[in-house]
């Protein structure tokens, strides 16, 4: 391990401490930060190296889109024009092996940078959040291609997109990680898994303006075939304005997933399962358990083909969700489950339902219209997935609402 400060990093949070950061980086070793704060830009880590950030350490983002690495670096990166956001990142690690990020300390993306927190929109919607600024950085924190990663005990704040991205890894793991973000911050997701393997998240604290931790499966921008599989999310408490847990994205396979020891509050979907973002475009998801999770906000769970809302067509992309498992599920929330399948009834299969209660509560809220076109509604919906078992579920509400509502397309309209 290697002292920052011998290779002249202040931390005295005016200086510019970049160079110095990078130096002691490229020595292969962990770099340990003493208390203070560190202003950078963007950094690269190197294999067999890290952070380790002391009590009172603080390594922040000065986010200068001119010194930052640039969009097309690395060949993987992607640019979200429509949620303007660039290709830049404040810590990146590509193609590297034995990373280790630890400590007590904070890394801070400094959203405060390029948002200005007095220009809110939405205040008449769902989701009111600070207006779009022209540019704002990427994942915070980029591993993209690496193996054996470990983070414990450190806090991620004030993020100005997705907090920490893992693209095309093996062997990770997180524990004991907080993750703090600005609600009006759109996209400040915690963890995102993408086409990634042996995935360990533990006994972390999550709060962010978008999902907790969410499960992909994009390989286009690797190039090449990976499954996201073997993913374990335990004893983790959640807090957002999106999902807590959110399955889809992408045109692999999601696989061999295990959510449990979960407690979600004031979250607005506890679990949004969705193998479609957008028409024409599909993951598949199968060999998956929730178990022992404990919800109280909008949602307990969205289940639907294609994350825009119905489709008045098939969508020939829509590729099987199956083998799902939901147990010692205990969930209140305003707004009724929905559980909706494609219009192949053959694609949505083996979803199993076992001690699974849940209670609507007041004020209710009825289904998103472009997700449930009919009036009436229950505790539990379920669109176009003949022959699945309710009898595991326990549905009750505060007001005059039928336990389960059960329709097919033809009558979703009647």
């Amino acid at each position: 391990m290697v002292n920052v400060r011998d290779f002249g990093a202040k931390g005295d949070g005016c200086t510019d401490d970049t160079s110095a950061i990078q130096a002691a980086l490229d020595t292969n070793e962990v770099v340990s930060f003493p208390a203070g704060i560190y202003n950078s830009n963007t950094l690269y880590l190197r294999s067999g190296g890290g952070l380790h950030l002391d009590e009172g350490a603080m390594l922040r983002a000065i986010a200068d889109k001119n010194k930052c690495n640039p969009d097309d670096f690395p060949p993987e990166n992607a640019v979200f024009s429509s949620e303007h956001v660039s290709g830049a990142h404040f810590i990146i690690a590509y193609k590297c092996e034995n990373i280790t990020f630890s400590g007590k300390g904070t890394i801070n993306g400094n959203y405060h940078a390029v948002f200005d927190t007095e220009k809110i929109v939405g205040l008449d919607g769902a989701h009111p959040h600070y207006e779009f600024p022209e540019w704002r950085m990427a994942q915070m924190i980029f591993f993209c291609r690496c193996r054996n990663i470990e983070i414990r005990d450190i806090r991620l704040e004030n993020a100005q997109y997705w907090n920490c991205f893992f693209h095309g890894c093996d062997e990770i793991h997180v524990d004991n990680v907080t993750v703090w973000g600005d609600p009006y911050v759109m996209n400040t997701d915690g963890f995102d898994v993408d086409c990634c393997t042996n995935v360990l998240i533990e006994n972390c604290n999550i709060e962010t303006g978008d999902d907790c931790v969410a499960v992909r499966a994009n390989e286009r921008r690797l190039g090449y075939d990976k499954p996201c599989e073997n993913v374990e999310v335990r004893n983790c408490t959640f807090k957002s304005v999106c999902c807590g847990i959110r399955l889809g994205v992408g045109q692999g396979i999601i696989r061999n997933c295990r959510f449990h020891g979960i407690d979600m509050r004031q979250t607005c979907i506890g679990i949004g399962i969705c193998p479609s973002y957008r028409q024409g475009s599909s993951c598949q998801l199968e060999d998956t358990v929730f178990e022992n999770i404990t919800f109280r906000g909008i949602q307990p769970i969205l289940m639907i083909p294609c994350w825009s809302g119905l489709m008045d067509e098939d969508d020939p992309a829509i590729r099987p969700v199956r083998n799902l498992t939901f147990r010692n599920f205990k969930a209140e929330g305003c707004r009724p489950v929905q559980c909706l399948g494609p219009h192949n009834q053959e694609l949505f299969k083996n979803i199993v339902f076992e001690n699974f209660s849940v209670k609507l509560v007041e004020p209710v809220l009825p289904p998103r219209p472009w997700r449930w076109r009919r009036e009436s509604f229950g505790v539990f919906n379920v669109l176009n997935l003949p022959g699945l078992d309710l009898s595991g579920v326990r549905a009750e509400a505060e007001g005059d609402y039928p336990p389960f509502c059960i329709v097919s397309y033809n009558d979703l309209n009647k």
